[in-house]
Order: C-alpha cells, then sequence, then structure tokens
C-alpha cells in the first residue's frame, strides 16, 4: 500500500485464499510476510505495574470512558466503548457505538445484557455496572457497528477518551469529527486490550470478505510495521487523531478488526448516516 499497489490481505493457512493465490500466481505477485512483534498484551503477558495506571473505585463507578470495555454477560465476551451519540431525529434517544459483533446471534436479545469493564479490571463480575441492551439488532450486518441503548440512564457516558496510561493526558476531548482523505496519516485507537495505540493510514475505501463469501467496504487500514496495535477484545473502541493540543482529539470512527500489523476501522461518517446518529462532542 505505501507504493499504492494492489494489496490483498490474507490468511496463508485457508483452502480458498491457496486456491486465489495458485490462480493469481501468473501475475507473478510480491509475498510480504509480517515481521511485527505481538503486542504484549494480546498473547495475554501480564503487564507490569509499572507499565499502567489503575482508577480508584470512586472514579471507575462514575464515568465509562470511550476505549473502556463492554461485557456480554450471555457470551462472555468483551469489546470496547466507541463514542457517545444520539439519534439525529430524537435528541432523547442515547446510544454507545460499538462493534456489530459484540452482539451474539447465538442467543436472544433479551438475555443479552451489557456491563461496564473497566481497564485493569480484577474484580467480581457480579459488581460490573449495567450500561443496557442492543438497540435495533436487526439492522446490524452491513456494517459492523451496533448501538448500545442508554436512554433514560447516566452511566457516565463523555464525550473523552481513556489514555490513563499516559503521565500527561489521561483523558483525551472529542473536539472534531473530519474524515481522513490521505495515506501515511498517523491514526490512533483506544480499547480495552492494548489501550492507545498508533500508526499509520495504510489504505483508504479497503475492502474485507469473511469466510462465509459476505463483503464489508469502506475501511480503512491502519497500522505499523514494528508491532501490533490492536487484538481481541478493542474491537469498537474509537480511532481518531490528535489535534494541535494533544489534549484533544479528532474521532475518525471505531476499530472493528485486526490481522497482525494490520487494523481497520470503519470511518464515522458512515456510522453517523447508517444508524442516523449525532455525535457528542466538546466544542470549543
Amino acid at each position: 500500500m505505501k507504493l499504492n499497489n494492489v494489496v490483498i490481505r490474507h490468511l496463508k493457512k485457508d483452502k480458498k485464499n491457496k486456491d486465489f493465490i495458485k490462480s493469481a500466481s501468473r501475475y507473478k505477485p510480491i509475498f510480504i510476510k509480517p515481521t511485527a512483534s505481538p503486542h504484549p498484551r494480546c498473547n495475554k503477558t501480564k503487564v507490569k505495574a509499572s507499565q499502567t495506571r489503575i482508577l480508584n473505585r470512586g472514579q471507575i463507578i462514575q464515568k465509562t470512558l470511550n476505549g473502556d470495555g463492554i461485557y456480554n454477560k450471555a457470551d462472555r465476551s468483551k469489546c470496547s466503548v466507541g463514542f457517545w451519540a444520539r439519534s439525529n431525529k430524537n435528541e432523547n434517544l442515547n446510544y454507545l457505538v460499538t462493534a456489530g459483533y459484540c452482539y451474539d446471534w447465538r442467543f436472544n436479545t433479551t438475555i443479552q445484557n451489557f456491563y461496564h469493564y473497566p481497564w485493569n479490571f480484577n474484580e467480581s463480575l457480579d459488581s460490573l455496572r449495567f450500561l443496557g441492551k442492543m438497540a435495533k439488532p436487526d439492522n446490524i450486518g452491513k456494517y459492523d457497528f451496533g448501538l448500545i441503548n442508554i436512554t433514560g440512564r447516566n452511566v457516565g457516558q463523555s464525550p473523552v477518551i481513556n489514555n490513563i496510561d499516559s503521565e500527561t493526558y489521561v483523558e483525551l476531548i472529542i473536539e472534531s469529527n473530519n474524515i481522513i482523505t490521505s495515506h501515511g496519516t498517523h491514526l490512533c485507537k483506544s480499547g480495552l486490550t492494548t489501550h492507545v495505540t498508533c500508526g499509520y493510514v495504510r489504505g483508504l475505501g479497503a475492502v474485507g470478505v469473511h469466510k462465509d463469501g459476505v463483503t464489508e467496504d469502506n475501511f480503512i487500514f491502519y497500522g505499523k510495521d514494528s508491532f501490533e496495535t490492536s487484538c481481541e477484545g478493542d474491537s469498537g473502541g474509537p480511532a481518531f487523531s490528535y489535534l494541535q493540543s494533544l489534549l484533544k482529539v479528532n474521532l475518525i470512527g471505531i476499530h472493528i478488526s485486526h490481522l497482525k500489523d494490520f487494523s481497520a476501522s470503519l470511518p464515522l461518517d458512515i456510522i453517523l448516516r447508517e444508524g442516523e446518529l449525532e455525535l457528542v462532542k466538546v466544542s470549543g
């Protein structure tokens, strides 16, 4: 992608991919094996105390920051909070946006309750704070995002991204939401597992094809050659770029998938359009 070539990213062991590569061999493709080092949290390596900071219990209860974890008690899966949004038709309807596949189709909607799962959480799951249920799950599918309905409840939602590992800017304020149009742009994400990591835009308008043949498009691919920028549990977290003040950021979308040194983000404009939403942000 750095050379503006057509790039196909695939898993080596998948038979369909092998058949495709064999068929395309006459075009003399260049094979590149990723050399990125795994993020220490991706392979569940214990993080030293000096590498992280933990909020006291009072702070945890009061706030749900974008990038914090979400726990689905039905299937015991974890994702991340993306951002706070309202319906653009009824400002009284409030949602937390996350990845669509945080909703598990194997279970009935009525038993899929989503809870706030703070960074570095090590207490009983019974102490998790209820956020809400997935709104309109039947609409999930075309694009990978979901809406947790928090209407009528104060769950500590705010236009703030968790960056608690930083000594200087522990909370990042969402001030704008401009669209990325250039390769090489610096892009970061905040998520439950790897926290805040950054890389560079490698592809715009990317297309993803799942094993079942379902195709999704308009991804932003980003990453870094040297290490993984995301892994399981980060999906749904906010993707953003820093503004001139490192305290404030421009929201780009949400993180939705990863493959070694590549991460993928679903652009914010698609989420707002398809979900009929408006972003809640800090202005001025």
